[in-house]
Parts: structure tokens; C-alpha cells; sequence
């Protein structure tokens, strides 16, 4: 995720361990340490960022495939970090986070996950639709019929419109064969599909970005090969 010149990295996978890192990068990379309650070392959990240089991160998988129900935000200041944890909600992973107006959005991921021969395996991805309200720090779960149920897609907010999503891709079943390349917005309280001209091939596990009001997408995997290269650039998409 970037921020003003600086873009953080926090958790992942190494071979079979998950990890805790929060790494900022500005020019070079370092590592920032966390004073208070951090959160344990996760995958597939997610995170999104205000404009004050807080970062919000959600649910997971820790090393022993156990999900989290935990929300964190983690106050970033330049070479600090503050970390307290919020309240919590149900287990989640695979899911997609967002931040717009003032509230955090989370969409789609499963409520379990299990390990087999090393892999990594969600199943029963869901339509879980969640607004956190950072000022009242209160959840409410919305009801709007939108994309179906998913995992490791993406989503960003608009930065054009204030409590605006765009959600892409993912998959229906966490393999290859139910991969999608839908494009949804979500706005006013329901959700639109749209039709990019020019759009990505299906994939999962993804990354997408917000710069100059363009929604930039990059990576992901589908059919059985990594999409290291693939670069997307969503000229205007973002007023579709």
C-alpha cells in the first residue's frame, strides 16, 4: 500500500511461515517496529489505509491455519508505528480491504482455510459486505446484491467519489478453474457491473493500486502460472 512517497508492507508467506513484518519503503527499505498490541503473523488477511497515515488490517490465516476475527490500526508515523487493536468481528481470509470517507470496507473471503501438502486452501468464499466506521468505531454489515461470493480478488476505493468501490476478479471456488475478470462498482448504496474495454484475463490473488484517479492491477494467477509481468493500467476506469 502507498502513502505520500512511501509504500508499507505488512505480513505474507515464507515456504510454510507466515510473517509479521512491517516494512516501509521510501526510496530504500526498512523495517519498522510496532510499539502496543501488533497483530500475530498472518496470510491472507487484509489491509487499507486512511489519510493520516493509520493503516487498518483485517482477519487472516496464522501459521497453524487458524483465522483471525481481529481488526488492528496500525498509526505510522515516519520511522514509528503505534498499534492497538480494535473491536472484532467474525473469522475472515481471502478478503478484500478498503478505506473511503471514513469508514473501512470489507468484502468477499472465507471463514475457514486449511493446509494440505504445504498449500494454502480457502474454501466456501462468501459475499461477507462490512463498513467499519473509524468515527463512531462501530461495524454494520451491508446488504446490497452485488458480485458473487469470492476470494482473493481485489479492491480499491475511488478517490473520486467518497465511500466509492471498485472490486476485480478473484475466484468463486479459491482455484483455477472458477478465476473471474468481472469489474464491479459499488456507490450510493448498490452495486453496478461494469464493462472495461481492454480487460485483464481472469486471475486471483492480484494486486491493485489507486494513482492519479487511474486503478492500476497488477499480477495474480491463472491458469496455474503466476502473472508476474501482467500490468494493467485502468485509464479513466474509475469513472466509468
Amino acid at each position: 500500500m502507498a502513502k505520500s512517497g512511501h509504500t508499507r508492507v505488512i505480513h505474507g508467506y515464507s515456504l510454510q511461515s507466515a510473517v509479521q513484518d512491517a516494512t516501509s519503503l521510501s526510496d530504500s527499505f526498512s523495517t519498522t517496529s510496532c510499539t502496543g498490541t501488533a497483530p500475530s503473523a498472518q496470510i491472507h488477511g487484509a489491509c487499507a489505509s486512511d489519510d493520516s497515515y493509520n493503516i487498518f488490517c483485517y482477519g487472516g490465516l496464522s501459521s497453524s491455519r487458524i483465522a483471525s476475527s481481529s481488526l488492528y490500526k496500525l498509526a505510522v508515523g515516519t520511522g514509528t508505528c503505534v498499534s492497538s487493536q480494535l473491536t472484532s468481528k467474525t473469522t475472515l481470509s481471502g478478503h478484500a480491504m478498503a478505506y473511503s470517507g471514513v469508514s473501512v470496507y470489507v468484502f468477499g473471503g472465507s471463514t475457514s482455510g486449511t493446509q494440505s501438502n504445504n498449500n494454502i486452501e480457502i474454501s466456501s468464499p462468501t459475499t461477507t459486505f462490512w463498513k467499519y466506521d473509524t468515527s463512531l468505531s462501530s461495524w454494520s454489515t451491508l446488504s446490497a446484491t452485488g458480485p458473487t461470493a469470492r476470494v482473493f480478488h481485489s479492491m480499491v476505493a475511488d478517490p473520486t467519489q467518497s465511500d466509492t468501490l471498485w472490486v476485480f476478479g478473484g475466484t468463486t471456488a479459491g482455484d483455477n478453474a472458477n478465476a473471474l475478470n468481472d469489474l464491479w462498482m459499488y456507490s450510493g448504496g448498490s452495486w453496478t457491473q461494469n464493462t472495461a474495454i481492454g480487460s485483464p484475463s481472469k486471475r486471483y490473488g492480484h494486486s491493485s493500486v489507486v494513482y492519479n484517479n487511474n486503478m492500476f492491477l497488477v499480477g495474480g494467477i491463472f491458469p496455474y502460472k503466476f502473472h508476474f509481468s501482467s500490468v494493467f493500467e485502468g485509464e479513466n476506469s474509475l469513472s466509468l
